[in-house]
């Protein structure tokens, strides 16, 4: 059976507040839109030295927040803004998130370093891409540098974490999905979840449970919790918690009807459970819904598993 996923990086979102303190900005997003964009072009006709580089630059800035607050792409104006004052770092850690969340790693991280800071929110950006790339060790460094510049934050220590894990330094890594749920308090689920998958890792099943309960407390529609939750009951003693089992791999397909391995776990549960024809039937099906899923068209599990309650349901010809 397949695990879900672990959860992923956290990333320092940008910095969207506004530069220009002025008390007829207005607070409809759109109007504000407006009323930057007409500003720029009054600029571009001024004739005066009364816009600086440095005002439009500004405005430029605020542009590009505006338009991602609503749903725009900023990355243009970022780019303005950059052109016209290089030093704006603001928009360049924005502009390296933009550039993240379209997979140009390369580039994202030129842009991180390109500011020169060391703030432990540019660390944990440049450590996220510099992961993206394959980098592993190198986004170690700038988690680590991260946590020594503000060891209370729980964001590097989640991403060292999950980098530990890539290079199976599996313990050191526990104890940074420790550190970090204990910095997170008992509101965040996606440092419970990390916990949860480390301490499944080394060994602490019944901990891990208890974790993945905590978890769906918090989020009940996580369906990675559910998954895992599902498979760790079966590690502990499956021929008692059927139930409990069953109800958790049938809510995830619930919430990702679509996602291959959900029903795979689903199909292989269903498998190991029959004790008639009825369990075979629901295997079956399970399996069937793998094969439909876009990954399940190319998936050997799936056809497999079809097979196989096929097999049990005595229909040899069509296995």
């Amino acid at each position: 059976m397949t695990m879900a996923t672990e959860s992923q990086n956290q990333v320092v979102k940008w910095n969207s507040s506004s530069q220009i303190a002025d008390p007829n900005v207005p607070r409809d997003d759109r109007e504000a839109l407006k009323m930057y964009e007409e500003a720029l072009e009054k600029s571009t006709m001024a004739q005066s030295d009364s816009v600086t580089p440095d005002d439009r630059a500004e405005l430029f800035y605020n542009v590009g927040n505006v338009r991602e607050r609503l749903g725009m792409n900023g990355e243009s104006a970022y780019r303005e803004c950059l052109a016209l004052k290089e030093s704006h770092n603001e928009a360049r850690n924005n502009l390296a998130l933009l550039l993240m969340r379209r997979g140009a790693y390369v580039e994202a991280v030129s842009e991180l370093k390109c500011t020169g800071l060391e703030s432990c929110e540019n660390q944990i950006n440049l450590g996220v891409a510099l992961e993206c790339l394959g980098k592993t060790e190198e986004a170690i460094e700038q988690y680590e540098a991260a946590i020594t510049q503000n060891p209370k934050d729980p964001r590097p220590l989640t991403n060292l974490g999950n980098a530990l894990i890539k290079l199976d330094h599996i313990q050191r890594a526990f104890e940074c999905h420790e550190k970090a749920a204990e910095l997170g308090g008992d509101t965040d689920a996606t440092l419970r979840f990390n916990l949860a998958t480390s301490l499944e890792a080394i060994g602490q099943v019944q901990a891990a449970v208890a974790q993945y309960e905590a978890v769906l407390k918090l989020d009940p529609l996580c369906s990675s919790a559910h998954i895992n939750l599902a498979l760790a009951l079966q590690d502990l003693d499956a021929s008692t918690q059927k139930d409990r089992i069953a109800y958790h791999l049938e809510t995830a397909v619930e919430l990702i009807p679509n996602d291959l391995d959900a029903w795979l776990n689903l199909g292989d549960f269903r498998l190991e459970s029959v004790d008639d024809n009825t369990m075979s039937i629901r295997a079956l099906d399970a399996f069937e819904k793998a094969c439909k899923t876009k990954e399940g068209q190319f998936s050997p599990e799936a056809y497999l598993g079809k097979a196989s309650a096929l097999s049990q349901l005595n229909q040899i010809q069509a296995a």
